[in-house]
């Protein structure tokens, strides 16, 4: 099976990948204590400004959480905090919805944390969003932001981004000592809307709305388009270039789906696919 958008939505949903027993799930609290205490000080911290409501978007780096979040902070009318850890890390308002007022009592944050970190953390569930995407692609595209020169992907950066990718298991110290998988299936079954980054690029308006009316911001249809169209992949880049913004156009690489398969080799591929194939098989990329 080949991963193809799925134009009904299969993958995007409510409550995960049904049925899936995550041989990660006995997270034990204690060995998670210091990222606790961060997510927990950073609500705290938004509570004393009078913020009531943090959005928060999951995911494994290079997954699309920097887009995702950033339509969701369109659509909420809200700052967008760059990592839940440190709250004051803001950036600048991107505004698709001209002429509203920015929230003050809600904020809309990037994270990579696991949702049962951050339910850990106090994050209500039904304020967290999940965002996955094809390890193969993420192998690219982190070799090229974490490893290469000029965000470009060469075999040494994506082999070293692989060894990263299936690092053993360990505490949730950092989410580089996570296996891939071992950060998805923590995440997943929680209850939680999840969104494949294929779906949202091919099928943006159908995946992203039920995305919206879950988090209780429901616009328009006309509204829906503006967002989208403002933060669609080539019009952004464009924008953060002429604005000097190099360091948030970094983020953008390529973006597109199924790109892995002009910069892996048969042997890459093979070995992020015998790693993690069963999980890959569940969500559709194999």
């Amino acid at each position: 099976m080949h991963e193809q958008p799925d134009q009904a939505g299969a993958f995007t949903g409510i409550g995960g990948t049904r049925g899936m027993a995550s041989p990660f799930a006995q997270t034990k609290w204690h060995q998670n204590f210091g990222q606790i205490k961060k997510i927990r000080r950073h609500v705290r911290n938004l509570r004393r400004e009078g913020v009531k409501r943090n959005i928060v978007v999951s995911g494994y780096p290079k997954s699309g959480n920097t887009w995702l979040t950033r339509m969701l902070a369109d659509a909420a009318e809200s700052e967008m905090v760059a990592y839940l850890s440190d709250h004051r890390k803001t950036l600048p308002r991107e505004r698709g919805m001209v002429g509203h007022e920015m929230r003050r009592d809600l904020v809309t944050v990037k994270s990579h944390h696991t949702v049962s970190l951050l339910r850990m953390g106090g994050i209500p569930l039904t304020d967290i969003v999940l965002v996955v995407r094809d390890p193969r692609d993420v192998a690219v595209s982190g070799s090229g932001f974490f490893f290469g020169a000029d965000n470009v992907p060469t075999p040494d950066s994506i082999d070293r981004m692989i060894d990263m990718m299936v690092t053993k298991n360990k505490p949730y110290v950092r989410w580089e000592d996570q296996r891939w998988d071992q950060f998805v299936e923590h995440s997943l079954n929680r209850g939680v809307p999840f969104v494949r980054y294929v779906d949202l690029v091919h099928n943006t308006k159908n995946t992203l709305t039920p995305i919206l009316n879950h988090l209780d911001l429901n616009l328009t249809d006309e509204a829906v388009d503006r967002v989208i169209a403002y933060h669609c992949f080539d019009r952004a880049n464009k924008r953060y270039t002429q604005t000097g913004q190099t360091e948030i156009s970094r983020h953008l690489r390529s973006g597109k789906p199924g790109d892995y398969k002009k910069y892996l080799s048969i042997r890459q591929k093979d070995r992020i696919e015998s790693e993690f194939g069963p999980l890959m098989k569940t969500l559709g990329y194999l």
